[in-house]
């Protein structure tokens, strides 16, 4: 046996048709909202990177580039200390 005090406290169950029916409106209102202020976000495949992944290996070859640049730069310094 249930107590007045529980049953007042119990969640209302979706069971009510009118809504249940209200709820899926409003979720899928929520999806398109969230689907038009996020386009990009739209239809990805399960196997595509993410774009931080896909700039991942350009970011790491302009690391590379950079840093023997540096070190070129460094040798001929160096060198030219050694030249006069």
């Amino acid at each position: 046996m249930r107590s007045e005090a529980h049953r007042q406290a119990v969640r209302p169950s979706l069971a009510d048709l009118g809504t249940a029916k209200a709820v899926e409106r409003q979720t899928a209102a929520m999806r398109e909202l969230t689907r038009r202020a996020f386009p990009e976000l739209d239809v990805v495949a399960d196997d595509a990177l993410a774009p931080i992944e896909q700039a991942r290996p350009q970011r790491r070859r302009q690391a590379a580039a950079t840093e023997a640049l540096t070190l070129l730069e460094t040798v001929r310094w160096g060198e030219s200390l050694f030249a006069t």
